[in-house]
């Protein structure tokens, strides 16, 4: 992760945090194995527009929190 100095404007900086948390949020609700299902002995995600909506809420959830 970058350091906040490298950053031009602070809007770049909540920008990239904001990206990153997002990220982040994906990774655990795709690790999470309620979210997984099996078809033909493979997995696959279910509804992955969803967890890409909820790791959004998530990540401006936390910006809310850091940034104001």
């Amino acid at each position: 992760m970058k350091a906040k100095h490298e950053f031009k404007t602070e809007q770049e900086y909540q920008d990239y945090v904001r990206t990153f948390a997002a990220i982040a949020a994906m990774q655990g609700l795709c690790a999470n194995g309620e979210w997984m299902k099996t078809f033909n002995e493979e997995k696959y995600l279910m509804q992955d527009t969803i967890h890409a909506e909820m790791a959004i809420k998530r990540a401006d959830a936390l910006m809310k929190q850091l940034f104001s």
